[in-house]
């Protein structure tokens, strides 16, 4: 059974564009939005309609912001949801051109009426996960030290979770919507940063007075359609992760996230839908995963490497000792004996040494990151125990971290611009 403790709501936008924390990147491809900021102010007699291209970086309320290609956020307010031409749900991260009539003064939008809203995005999009080691934060950025090099994202607008803050040298994951060039993540949107890094434990030289809990109320989850009338075709497959994969609520990332696939995982499928998802079962929870990150074929079980035979001088050739082979069995539980994963199962060779990384959890801790050891002459059964934690929201700034102790969520509503 999995636990949550924290959830990234996004605002909606009727039936044409519903937006979520883990949508689909654009390209970035369009023109500069430099030379539609400084475009000429109409005259009374006509309203000159000038364009902005970039890359949807939000929308809440009325206010929509773009990120140009120039580098600049632009806000502006969008009361009319008709002037939107989409071919399919506009995304966060979807290249966009919006027109608008009026002026607009450096990134003041003020004075600018916008008359339509184009997407100019590929209609497939994926959300994306990144692991590198923290080298820089502040609080509206973080560079990590990834195999392409040092990377730079903009965090601004994503969901920070981390037990203790995320420091200088911890390991983190980061989701995130677009394409990286080479080291160059200026075109992508980054939706959340997890830390899962909680070895390192504060030294309290007093015990601190408790602070009393502050109940927040809940953000109203979007209108979609009831998982019970989504059309599926049924059927009954065991398949694999491909990848690490989210499980929504529906055929949609703007329905809630219910729980998380990891790669190589097992899953129970029990139908797909017309349009690339499909809905499975996972320990009982029911939700849907994008077709192309699952396949038939289970993922392949290391092969020890087979010791040469040295070639023989005057001594007989040596009789080959047979190979031995045991169980290695990994159980995924939490406090209660709860199954929390499917069990890594894979038969070894005696003396064949393993190291098996423990599936993340954003709400409970394994009780071994990392199972290691060397196979010996039976077989070896291991229970990782996955402990609850929780936290309390706090602010800092500055470089080297991101919060004084605690975690940062970006909630509904809420809007970043640079």
């Amino acid at each position: 059974m999995n636990r949550l403790l924290r959830v990234f709501s996004a605002s909606v936008l009727t039936a044409v564009l519903l937006l979520s924390g883990c949508s689909s990147a654009g390209t970035g491809t369009s023109t500069s939005g430099s030379a539609a900021a400084s475009a000429a102010a109409p005259t009374a007699d006509e309203a000159v309609a000038s364009p902005i291209n970039g890359v949807l970086a939000g929308y809440s309320g009325e206010i929509l912001s773009v990120k140009a290609t120039d580098g600049k956020t632009y806000e502006f307010v969008v009361p009319d949801p008709s002037v939107f031409t989409t071919t399919d749900a506009l995304n966060i991260g979807d290249d966009v051109q919006v027109t608008f009539t009026g002026t607009v003064n450096g990134t003041d939008t003020t004075q600018a009426t916008v008359t339509k809203v184009e997407d100019k995005s590929a209609s497939s999009q994926t959300v994306q996960t990144i692991v590198g080691t923290v080298t820089d934060a502040t609080m509206n950025t973080m560079t990590i030290q990834a195999t392409a090099g040092l990377i730079t994202f903009d965090t601004g607008s994503a969901q920070i979770i981390s037990p203790n803050g995320v420091l200088i040298g911890d390991t983190v994951y980061i989701d995130y919507i677009g394409t990286i060039n080479g080291t160059d993540a200026s075109k992508v949107v980054v939706t959340t940063v997890v830390d899962n890094d909680d070895n390192r434990q504060p030294v309290q030289t007093a015990v601190p007075t408790p602070t009393p809990v502050v109940t927040a109320t809940p953000s109203p989850e979007p209108t979609l359609v009831p998982q019970a009338d989504i059309p599926v075709t049924v059927t009954n497959e065991w398949l694999y992760a491909l990848q690490d994969a989210t499980i929504y609520r529906g055929n949609s990332i703007k329905y809630k996230k219910v729980g998380t696939l990891w790669k190589g995982q097992g899953i129970t499928v029990i139908g797909r839908t017309d349009d690339g998802w499909t809905k499975v079962n996972q320990d009982g929870v029911i939700g849907f995963v994008v077709s192309t990150a699952l396949t038939s074929n289970p993922p392949s079980t290391p092969t020890p490497t087979p010791t040469a035979t040295p070639t023989p001088t005057p001594a007989p050739t040596p009789t080959a000792t047979p190979v031995v082979y045991h169980n290695l069995i990994i159980n995924y539980k939490d406090t209660d004996g709860n199954t929390m994963f499917k069990s890594y199962v894979a038969n070894l060779a005696e003396g064949t040494a393993y190291s098996v990384s423990s599936p993340l959890n954003m709400g409970s801790t394994p009780s071994q990151a990392t199972v290691a050891g060397t196979m010996g002459n039976q077989d070896i059964t291991v229970n990782v125990i996955y402990t609850p934690f929780y936290y309390s929201s706090g602010s800092g700034n500055g470089t080297g971290s991101i919060g004084d102790g605690a975690s940062v969520g970006i909630g509904s509503g809420a809007s970043v611009g640079s």
